[in-house]
């Protein structure tokens, strides 16, 4: 992420996760999109991710060791990187961008809904800067919100938005 930090320090477009005691979630205001963080399993529920990682920690399973954190980044209206652990990201655009691009009325979509994401993909950068693209995710790994770990690198999340 050193390449996106340089680029982007000092121009909002960083914005800073931490889980704090007794937080749960956090909001987030983007240029667009309006952004719930959830940290853990939440209130206990079951929130999937992959055959990769275990079961989210649970509020009796907290410890200051799994804590939520991390850093999102907003390298445009549309495109998103995320680093960090133990997280989630639901995203949804602004009624306003919905209105202004659609030629119907839109009803505005919970936080939790996701149909609208060009690309969602882990990876890294390389020694030139650029990003370079390991694992594209899809169908179950997308539904339940943009998770985090550190063992997925970066993760770049594009809207059609």
């Amino acid at each position: 992420m050193i390449p996106l930090l340089l680029k982007y320090q000092g121009t909002g477009r960083v914005h800073a996760v931490i889980q704090e005691d007794p937080l749960w979630s956090q909001h987030l205001d983007f240029e667009g999109h309006t952004g719930l963080v959830e940290f853990g399993a939440g209130r206990g529920c079951f929130i999937g991710r992959d055959w990769r990682h275990k079961p989210i920690v649970t509020i009796s399973e907290q410890t200051d060791r799994n804590r939520g954190c991390g850093l999102i980044i907003q390298a445009s209206k549309n495109e998103f990187y995320l680093v960090g652990a133990n997280y989630r990201l639901y995203l949804r655009p602004n009624p306003s961008i919905l209105k202004t691009q659609s030629p119907r009325p839109v009803i505005d979509p919970s936080p939790r809904q996701h149909g609208y994401f060009t690309s969602i993909d882990e990876g890294h950068f390389d020694n030139n800067g650029e990003f370079v693209v390991d694992l594209v995710r899809n169908g179950d790994e997308i539904s339940l919100g943009l998770w985090i770990e550190p063992d997925i690198g970066v993760l770049r999340v594009i809207t059609c938005y």
